[in-house]
């Protein structure tokens, strides 16, 4: 605002500029500030308009969006120049809450040539709804939580904006929920469509992507464990019983399954057998868990064992025990945990799952996939 300060006798009265105080005599003040509010410039419809005369240096005019400033000769124009904020957003930083339910990533809003800028936020997408975006500018952090959609996607649009000048940035958010062994995966394979569903190309679909090949002719087929009510559920006094006899002999076998343990609280915990019944000649042998957690086989004439807590509750493990030659195998998940030197001659009578011969070596867990292999 401009104004004109006339001092007619410096005696008496005051006037305060700022932080100075001037005392005097007959202090007036002429003139009047420019119109046009607290911008302190006189507002025209044209140049036309412009004062012509009785100028006073440092005058303000504003037209339409064009500011003009006078030296008290003449009108200048000056120049409007708004930068456009800027906004970047940290990717590299999206993390996913530990209930997987909540996706949190910052951002950086700027402007350079005024405070920061004003930043909103908006979900984008056909299943947007299904969850609840949050923008916290305090810290300057996104946080989308409730996501309700099996497979979720969406559109996170951020808006940087000077009032003037507006930035976008987006964020793609695609959501697919694993099952809850998937930590415990090694290799996840699946079977693809475009060979008839024959079942015949085996593909990793895990990130992995490592390519598969096959020795022989394995085919792969859709049941597994993790699928829901395809494993026989046993307690203690539940037990599966094969009464064929034969002989493994001196060969190559596996004996091997899928198991899951809802207690271990028994010394010894048999998965499957050969204790009764057996055809002569023949050792007879278990594959079982300990209390502690180790896997073991045992035979009139060996006995192997893995290290203490390699199993644990609720949780799925493949087990096996495998002779190939003259030596003797323990595996837990495809890892060996044990070998040793072995060509005894063993046999196979009345097969116990869950159980020994006289009922005992039983509890609660989850058996699948039992199976002899001999050969």
């Amino acid at each position: 605002m401009v104004q004109k300060v006339n001092f007619n006798n410096l005696t008496g009265d005051t006037l305060t500029v700022g932080n100075t105080v001037i005392t005097g005599t007959g202090v007036t003040v002429s003139g009047s500030p420019l119109s046009g509010g607290s911008g302190g410039a006189t507002q025209y419809a044209n140049t036309s308009q412009l004062p012509k005369q009785d100028l006073t240096f440092g005058e303000f005019a504003l037209i339409g969006n064009t500011l003009f400033i006078t030296n008290g000769v003449g009108w200048y124009s000056v120049a409007l120049i708004n930068q456009s904020p800027s906004l970047s957003i940290s990717v590299s930083d999206i993390s996913l809450g530990t209930d997987g339910n909540t996706i949190d990533f910052t951002y950086t809003a700027t402007d350079p040539d005024g405070p920061e800028p004003t930043v909103s936020v908006e979900l984008i997408g056909a299943n947007s709804a299904q969850a609840n975006v949050t923008l916290y500018t305090a810290n300057s952090t996104v946080t989308v939580e409730n996501l309700s959609a099996t497979d979720y996607s969406a559109n996170i649009v951020l808006t940087a904006t000077d009032g003037i000048d507006q930035t976008f940035g987006t964020v793609t958010l695609n959501v697919s929920y694993f099952s809850a062994v998937w930590p415990e995966t090694v290799l996840s394979i699946g079977t693809s469509s475009t060979d008839g569903l024959g079942n015949i190309t085996f593909i990793d679909r895990s990130t992995n992507a490592h390519p598969a090949s096959t020795s022989g002719t394995p085919i792969q087929t859709a049941f597994h464990p993790y699928l829901d009510s395809w494993s026989n559920q046993f307690d203690s006094s539940s037990r599966l019983t094969w009464t064929g006899t034969g002989t493994i002999g001196t060969g190559d076998f596996t004996a091997e399954a899928w198991v899951k343990f809802s207690d271990l609280t028994a010394d010894w915990r048999t998965i499957i057998c050969q204790r009764a019944g057996a055809a002569a000649g023949g050792d007879q042998w278990v594959l079982g868990v300990h209390k502690t957690g180790y896997l073991y086989w045992y035979s009139t004439a060996l006995h192997l064992t893995s290290s203490a807590g390699l199993i644990t509750l609720d949780q799925w493990y493949h087990v096996a025990v495998s002779r190939s030659g003259t030596n003797m195998y323990l595996f837990i998940d495809g890892v060996l945990v044990h070998s040793v030197t072995n060509s005894h001659n063993l046999t196979y009578g009345n097969i116990i799952i869950n159980a020994n011969d006289n009922g005992t070596e039983a509890g609660n867990c989850f058996i699948s996939n039992a199976r002899l292999t001999i050969g």
